[in-house]
């Protein structure tokens, strides 16, 4: 059965074989939509993987590129992503995950008996992932979407989910969702300017010192919900690569 009200967000960055593993997941078949964005690959191997399911597959799979690669702009890719969508739910993956049919059954029984005051947390290895979760549209927005200011950072998710879950309550689910990755270690170095990526386990990024003026004033911003509704979103170039 298809979910008609969840729309599945992916960023994405180079990992041309994780794309192909999860466009050849049930995605295309059980969900209303599908947004992949490219954070600005050095290639644009997305593009002939995405047309070749969507060939095979059908459905609504759309394909954004953003223009300037930041270093990491994982946090802008899903904002985009959650304004681009047209349904009432966001399920947030990770190019490493990989939904089963039997992931995806749980995770519809969790929507349909998710109260007004909750939102859906995947359980990956037992636990809280911190940014792969089912959230209606209408609270992601309401706690303000990602904080842009700190692209080049891997850092972003638990500064949103202060917010998100000061306003509603994460529900763990039990049926764990597969993933081909464990994640990767932070390694600082100051000499770097954009994060990299040097293996499949390790990412270089500068230390917070850098931008220590922006975290302190994300920090404030998160302890006045008025200001919440005026965080940027989606404040950079993009294109539209594959439409429906």
């Amino acid at each position: 059965m298809r979910l008609e009200n969840v729309t599945v967000v992916i960023p994405y960055y180079q990992d041309h074989a994780r794309l192909m593993t999860i466009m050849d997941q049930p995605l295309l078949e059980r969900f209303k939509q599908v947004i992949l964005i490219d954070d600005a690959s050095i290639e644009q191997p997305a593009v002939p993987v995405v047309r070749d399911a969507v060939e095979e597959f059908g459905g609504d799979v759309r394909l954004f590129r953003v223009i300037v690669n930041y270093g990491f702009n994982a946090h802008g890719c899903r904002n985009l992503g959650a304004r681009e969508a047209n349904t009432e739910w966001l399920l947030f993956l990770d190019v490493d995950c990989e939904p089963t049919h039997e992931f995806i059954d749980a995770l519809q029984k969790e929507i349909e008996e998710c109260p007004d005051d909750q939102f859906v947390l995947c359980n990956l290895m037992g636990g809280d992932p911190g940014n792969i979760f089912a959230v209606r549209r209408w609270d992601f927005w309401r706690a303000g979407g990602y904080d842009e200011e700190l692209r080049g950072y891997h850092m972003g998710d638990k500064i949103f989910r202060e917010r998100l879950d000061s306003l509603v309550t994460p529900r763990l689910m039990e049926t764990q969702l597969p993933i081909n990755r464990t994640g990767r270690k932070i390694v600082t170095d100051d000499t770097v300017f954009l994060t990299e990526y040097p293996d499949d386990d390790t990412c270089i990024q500068r230390s917070q010192k850098h931008i220590q003026p922006i975290l302190e004033m994300i920090q404030e911003r998160n302890r006045d919900q008025s200001q919440w509704k005026h965080i940027p979103n989606a404040n950079f170039t993009y294109d539209e690569v594959v439409a429906p």
